[in-house]
């Protein structure tokens, strides 16, 4: 997994776009254990807090689950909802820009706001 710091993307969400690929390719299967916080922050070089919140990110979207005496493993079903995300065309950069708000403190109602904007500057 290659991270890029001229990316515009948070490091964190790159880290966990790079599980998703390593899931969606079949390199983690289903119930396979995943790198634990530490080792994921010491091979790529950032800090534990960073991949952390990229972990924490998979579970929240039930990607990869918590194991008693594990750390945490790739969840049944994990390929088939990353494929179904990936089917829709925007879900993508519209789940980076809901998470680019909200890391830059801007309200759920004001990224609406601005999308709302958008869609009416493109309608003329």
């Amino acid at each position: 997994m290659k991270l890029s710091l001229s990316d515009l993307r948070p490091i964190w969400v790159q880290i966990a776009e790079g599980i998703s690929a390593d899931i969606l390719s079949g390199k983690l299967p289903e119930g396979e254990p995943v790198y634990s916080q530490l080792e994921l922050a010491r091979e790529l070089s950032v800090n534990p807090a960073t991949a952390a919140k990229a972990l924490q990110h998979l579970v929240g979207q039930g990607v990869l689950v918590k194991v008693r005496g594990l750390n945490m493993a790739v969840a049944p079903g994990a390929r088939t909802l990353l494929s179904k995300q990936q089917a829709s065309p925007l879900q993508a950069p519209i789940t980076h820009l809901v998470q680019l708000g909200r890391a830059s403190g801007i309200s759920d109602a004001q990224i609406i706001a601005a999308v709302k904007a958008a869609l009416k500057e493109n309608l003329s």
